[in-house]
């Protein structure tokens, strides 16, 4: 009888162990998927930031006035001899629409594409995860202008989601008793550019 009551205590023990080193994994599998999904959009906003810093630090760079084109709070065209050749060229940046067939086909309901084109230079368009673009233009005291004249500097914001959800329970844990939520990892990048050619 005795043996029998081993067996039955080493086996539940034995499940026990099971168990939790199958709790384990899943748990390191998830937190794998959100490393790696913080990863890429850290990657993403980096280049985007170093992207926009570089062009717009170049604005007016040997052209003539005005260098700036157009600019509202999600757009911006300027002329720029961005590659020091001596040649002219008209860089402009836009979002697409939330309703484009490329932002529809991920999860996230705020995606948009981004585009940089540039005279004489295929277009980029880039599904980066781009929630969150706005432009806003200060003249020389630092107060926010329309006045393509007058601006001398260019603060900008960029926010970047992850494609795919993650699932967040409002309670400790997911059961049928919790209710969840859909969640976006998302990152934020932000500065003021004072372009020397203004």
């Amino acid at each position: 009888m005795a043996v029998v009551i081993d067996l039955i205590g080493s086996t539940v023990i034995a499940a026990m162990i099971l168990l939790s080193v199958f709790g384990l994994i899943g748990n390191l599998n998830h937190t794998t998927v959100e490393k790696t999904y913080c990863l890429n959009m850290q990657t993403n906003i980096v280049t985007l930031a170093r992207i926009v810093e570089y062009d717009l630090l170049k604005i007016g760079y040997h052209v003539s006035k005005p260098a700036i084109l157009y600019a509202d709070s999600t757009s911006l065209s300027f002329k720029s001899d961005l590659h020091k050749s001596g040649d002219s060229v008209i860089v402009r940046y836009s979002l697409s629409d939330l309703l484009q067939s490329t932002v529809l086909a991920t999860q996230n309901p705020r995606d948009r594409m981004f585009y940089r084109e540039e005279t004489g230079q295929p277009t980029i368009e880039a599904n980066i995860g781009l929630t969150y673009l706005k432009f806003r233009y200060l003249d020389s005291l630092g107060v926010e202008t329309t006045d393509l004249n007058a601006i001398r500097a260019i603060h900008v914001k960029i926010g970047i989601e992850s494609h795919d959800s993650m699932e967040v329970c409002t309670e400790t844990e997911c059961t049928e008793d919790h209710t969840s939520a859909m969640m976006y990892d998302g990152s934020f990048w932000e500065k003021t550019i004072y372009p020397r050619n203004l």
